[in-house]
């Protein structure tokens, strides 16, 4: 019956339920894709009525009312009484031919694509009011941070968090880590450069396993909305391209160093290679002892865990110290303006490596013209990623 009136309304206004996720990288994911796709529709005459939940809990009250700035969240005490009976709707909808174009279902990775991913007009420091402000920066202080210094962002996945949230023994995709070890190179060069180097996204009781660098990870002023908001007065993002604290990079519009990053077969999801201001650098493949080209690596139906991977023969090779060094010297020498961005993606290695990437993915990419780079100084050491 939910159904009837929204019919009726169609020629007028289309009314749509907006389902968000509540996993922490949902949490930053949903906001953006759902921004973008806002600012998308400003440009036709269609008007919309959206009704955005998450689906579940709320899962951050402070979080949550951070977006309730723009975005029309459904206020808690309504979120705990509907999102129930929304959910079902949105659910029936969605298998209904003539319903599913009502709903937006952003609790679904393949929603997170946008080719507005790179538009000037969006930057999520904009919504950082001046409480947020006080809040980083009395945080910031506590933990001995200069208010003057240029602050880069590291976070190298190492699951704590999963580990800590799995049945005893079952988590089994340290595969996607990296050993902090080898970023010590990259963060010593930005350290020389006057940076402050701040840890985010791991769990508080792990090691950070590097040294020169402010564990805001560990500090007990850590909030879930601050770790989104540190992106407003951050000016880099350096790490593992696996993990939720990626996305902050793109909410803030941040230069990203973005590492280790996996490519496990054709249906791999191409959504960070749409974020034009990264750097990409990617774990080789082995299998049987034989490096993998892009083009095998690509036909391959690669396991995803880490007993299934040692049991196929198949290694992976994280980025080794050096190449995530040179990998940030070649973000830092691109800088924040487009030009140099555009100019390195006509040079002839970067549409090798992208032709063979779109002749194989089954999900195409979105911002082919002013996407991700892959760095040239790791192209130039691996060019069997051009094959």
């Amino acid at each position: 019956m939910a159904s009837l009136p929204v019919r009726a309304l169609r020629p007028i206004i289309k009314v749509r339920l907006v389902r968000f996720h509540t996993p922490y990288g949902f949490m930053l994911r949903c906001p953006l894709y759902y921004l973008l796709q806002r600012e998308e529709e400003r440009n036709n005459r269609r008007r919309f009525f959206d009704v955005v939940f998450w689906s579940g809990e709320t899962p951050d009250l402070e979080f949550s009312q951070f977006w309730q700035r723009q975005i029309p969240l459904l206020p808690e005490f309504l979120h705990r009484k509907l999102w129930k009976f929304l959910h079902v709707i949105a659910w029936y909808w969605e298998r209904n031919d003539s319903m599913k174009e009502h709903v937006f279902d952003l609790s679904l990775g393949k929603n997170h694509a946008s080719d507005s991913m790179n538009s000037r007009r969006y930057d999520a420091a904009k919504f950082v009011t001046r409480q947020d402000e006080i809040e980083l920066a009395s945080c910031l202080e506590s933990l001995g941070v200069d208010p003057d210094a240029q602050i880069a962002l590291i976070h190298v996945r190492n699951s704590s968090h999963d580990v800590q949230t799995a049945s005893k023994g079952s988590y089994d995709v340290h595969c996607a880590n990296a050993d902090a070890g080898s970023f010590q190179s990259a963060v010593d060069f930005l350290v020389d450069q006057g940076f402050a180097v701040l840890t985010i996204g791991n769990h508080p009781t792990s090691a950070s396993g590097l040294s020169r660098v402010v564990e805001y990870h560990k500090s007990p002023r850590r909030t879930a909305l601050l770790d989104l908001v540190i992106g407003s007065k951050s000016q880099l993002f350096i790490g593992t391209t696996a993990g939720a604290l990626s996305a902050v990079a793109f909410h803030f519009r941040l230069p990203a160093l973005l590492t280790n990053h996996l490519i496990w077969n054709s249906e791999i999801t191409a959504e960070p290679f749409g974020y034009g201001r990264a750097v990409f650098l990617l774990k080789n493949v082995w299998r049987d002892g034989v490096r993998l080209s892009q083009s095998e690596v690509m036909q391959s139906r690669l396991p995803t865990g880490d007993q299934a991977l040692m049991e196929a023969g198949v290694s992976l090779e994280d980025n080794s110290g050096a190449e995530i060094l040179e990998g940030l010297k070649d973000l830092l020498t691109l800088g924040i303006e487009p030009e140099p961005w555009r100019y390195v993606h006509q040079n002839e290695e970067q549409k090798d490596f992208w032709r063979i990437f779109d002749a194989h993915t089954r999900l195409e990419r979105v911002c082919k013209e002013d996407g991700a780079i892959i760095s040239p100084s790791f192209l130039k050491q691996n060019p069997h990623w051009l094959r």
